[in-house]
């Protein structure tokens, strides 16, 4: 089965679901239910939704989920860096702890797949050039 741009975007939507789930979590329990210092909160939050939210839609809506490139394995592993901040026990609140698991799971995966993928498919091109230097 050859790995298509649909099948990135639709790992880079459940990112964002999850990462969208995540922060509104969150951002109903506040710092203080979850004993987080009110000075390092909005920068958490920040990072949480600028690395699961707003940088896989971009992606998604952008012609970057090309699986034959490396910028979407570039944009899962921001999404990995971004949740795994959050698997800590000051941060276990019911339906957040699990979505941020699939989220790294999800993340994981699809950073793996895609950038075998777009080592795999180099172009004649690039392989003619890097044969002329050898």
């Amino acid at each position: 089965m050859k790995l298509a741009s649909s099948h990135v975007r639709m790992a880079l939507a459940l990112v964002a679901l999850c990462g969208l789930g995540m922060f509104a979590t969150f951002l109903a329990k506040g710092a203080d239910a979850l004993g987080i210092p009110t000075s390092v909160w909005p920068t958490l939050l920040v990072a949480l939704l600028v690395g699961t939210v707003v940088l896989p839609v971009l992606t998604l809506v952008t012609k970057f989920a090309n699986p034959a490139k490396i910028t979407p394995a570039i944009i899962f592993a921001l999404g990995l860096f971004a949740s795994a901040i959050f698997i800590d026990d000051r941060f276990d609140v019911f339906p957040a702890r699990i979505l941020c698991i699939i989220n790294s799971v999800l993340c994981m995966a699809g950073a793996v797949v895609v950038l075998f993928n777009a080592l795999d498919s180099k172009s004649p091109r690039e392989e003619k050039a890097a044969r002329r230097f050898d």
